[in-house]
């Protein structure tokens, strides 16, 4: 990406779109750190929708901090 090209996204560009730094830092470590990052927004729509379930996981899980067997 090239921003003299136009094809350069900025995180405030991102977030524009609706999309937040929760779901980028998700989006960007799910993959291997030495592969190549393939960017699509459908990868970053999974990433949004992965995330919105992983926290509602915890929003479950919170009734039952501190409780014992």
């Amino acid at each position: 990406m090239f921003p003299f090209l136009n094809n350069a996204l900025t995180l405030d560009d991102l977030e524009r779109k609706g999309y937040y730094g929760k779901e980028v830092r998700f989006f960007l470590l799910s993959s291997h750190y030495r592969k190549p990052l393939n960017f699509s927004f459908g990868a970053l729509d999974t990433a949004k929708y992965t995330v919105l379930k992983l926290d509602g996981f915890i929003q479950r899980l919170i009734p039952f901090q501190g409780r014992k067997r």
